[in-house]
């Protein structure tokens, strides 16, 4: 049986529930963490503890000895001394003088986290930016009007489009044109608040949504005119990889909101219709959506 255990690939440990002290490791699990025998669990198992981890099933309860025999727990925790993944499986057992102990199997699935995040992070997020796609942006957005309906503040959608953008494409190639992109996403992050989402729909197409939490509508435009301003001016800024005269601007659509009575789809049309009008008035400009 010793040989099983010390030759998985499982981390395999028995903690005594009256005291919370490992009272059996495998190989594998004193390879990983030391000589951890007679030590307190939390203590040598992660890193700055002093009680029981708050993610740690015996933590559930204020005495783990009434746990009945056989009782089964299966759980995952990223480690905080390794950072590797880990699924455990959990079993409440009688070990050697009838003490009631925990033994605990646990499996590193790290390599299985790290591609389930990069699955994640392709279905959400834009390749090349790494700004919210078109997908977890409208969840964002759905977020925001329904906490809109509830409270009757304002918030606001800007839906921006590069000008003579095609242009970098064709003459300079899309190597360039896509530092360009990256430089214009930098930028309009640069030029918000920690708390705006800004997100990245295709193309040159990039959305904002500023959470304003106003009700006032005299100062929801002063605030959005000055957002959008600084927007303006850091896009047009000249670029590094740009080494001819070229240059690229944004035109700017403005819908903001207060309740949820448009649909995403709608909310976001109208925030484009108003994008093109600023393109109509000379581009490198703003324009209110006339929709309410």
């Amino acid at each position: 049986m010793k040989l099983i255990l010390n030759t998985t690939e499982a981390l395999i440990y028995v903690i005594d529930l009256e005291n919370n002290e490992i009272i059996y490791a495998n190989t594998k699990c004193i390879e990983e963490f030391g000589n951890v025998i007679g030590k307190t669990c939390y203590k040598v198992l992660q890193k700055d503890k002093e009680c029981l981890c708050e993610f740690c099933p015996l933590a559930e309860i204020e005495n783990p000895l009434e746990y009945l025999l056989e009782t089964i727990f299966e759980w995952e925790n990223k480690n905080s001394l390794n950072n590797k993944h880990y699924l455990f499986k959990d079993r409440i057992i009688l070990w050697e003088n009838n003490k009631k102990v925990q033994l605990k199997t646990a499996i590193d699935i790290t390599k299985q986290k790290k591609i389930e995040e990069k699955i994640l992070e392709l279905a959400h997020y834009d390749e090349l930016t790494k700004l919210p796609n078109r997908v977890l942006f409208k969840e964002y957005l759905q977020r925001a009007m329904k906490r809109s309906g509830r409270t009757s503040e304002y918030n606001a959608l800007l839906f921006i489009d590069l000008d003579n953008f095609k242009i970098i494409n064709d003459t300079l190639g899309h190597t360039i044109g896509d530092k360009v992109l990256v430089e214009v996403a930098q930028r309009i992050k640069n030029s918000v608040r920690e708390n705006d989402i800004v997100g990245r729909i295709g193309g040159d197409e990039f959305v904002v949504l500023i959470d304003i939490n106003e009700k006032n509508i005299k100062l929801i435009e002063e605030k959005l005119i000055a957002i959008t301003e600084k927007i303006l001016y850091s896009v047009k800024s000249a670029y590094g990889v740009i080494k001819n005269d070229l240059r690229i601007s944004a035109s700017i659509g403005i819908k903001f909101f207060n309740n949820d009575d448009f649909s995403i789809v709608e909310l976001m049309e109208h925030a484009d219709i108003a994008m093109y009008k600023a393109k109509l008035n000379g581009k490198n400009t703003f324009c209110f959506s006339s929709h309410f």
